[in-house]
């Protein structure tokens, strides 16, 4: 089962995780034919960990765990995808690239998820868009930016658009 950590807003309305969970799903579902969401996939949304091991282990340890802990007997990550869930997607640069502003909890661990070489993906609820799933291939700090979007993450269109993400077995 491949498991995906939702990197949301924290003041994200129930709501509108609502509609990316089930527009992700749907997704999900359209790239790994003969899939079922329910059941090749195990999506936590970062409200539900955090309350769980933020709290615990604290701000730092709960950003690094998202992407560096593995199981230790299986070696198997906590979770092999990081998906950040935005409303649309800005218009797109010559080289097919775009920009998504996030804050500082969703920077800390995507850093960690690149350094552990885990898949990034970028998740647009827009149903306008054929492809609403982009790799991120990088990201920057915004000067003058605040800890809720003093960042900025880079997305691509994908070559592949149709690749099923890691662990995806029918």
């Amino acid at each position: 089962m491949t498991t995906i950590f939702i990197a949301h807003a924290r003041q994200t309305p129930d709501a509108e995780l609502s509609d990316y969970l089930h527009g992700l799903a749907e997704e999900l579902e359209t790239r790994n034919p003969g899939a079922t969401a329910a059941r090749m996939f195990d999506l936590a949304l970062a409200r539900d960990d955090f309350q769980v091991y933020g709290l615990k282990f604290g701000w730092d340890n709960w950003a690094r765990s998202i992407a560096a802990v593995s199981n230790a007997a299986t070696r198997t990550p906590r979770f092999h995808v990081i998906v950040v869930p935005v409303a649309t997607l800005p218009g797109l640069d010559e080289r097919g690239s775009a920009g998504l502003p996030v804050g500082r909890a969703t920077i800390q661990i995507i850093d960690h998820a690149r350094k552990a070489g885990r898949t990034l993906r970028a998740y647009v609820a827009d149903r306008r868009l054929g492809d609403r799933m982009f790799p991120i291939v990088g990201a920057r700090t915004v000067e003058g930016g605040s800890w809720q979007s003093g960042w900025m993450l880079t997305v691509e269109r994908a070559v592949r658009p149709t690749a099923p993400l890691p662990g995806a077995q029918p």
